[in-house]
């Protein structure tokens, strides 16, 4: 799960980077003003390490986030 806080409604898009900078998985989601929860459904393809999360609120990137898929 990435959880967030945003200070607009919108549209959130999540883009999921290997170790290696590869954009491996995009998510849109709608959102809310306030505290967010999205989650990072049919992740079995990706190989076991450490991705980065970097999340883009209406076009604006406002935050990464480091995640370990064991």
């Amino acid at each position: 799960n990435v959880n967030f806080t945003s200070n607009n409604d919108g549209k959130a898009e999540i883009r999921m980077f290997s170790a290696s900078g590869t954009l491996v998985k995009k998510i849109e989601s709608a959102i809310t003003k306030g505290s967010n929860n999205v989650q990072l459904q049919d992740l079995s393809s990706q190989l076991p390490g450490m991705y980065v999360v970097n999340i883009v609120v209406n076009g604006q990137s406002i935050g990464s986030q480091k995640i370990i898929k064991n």
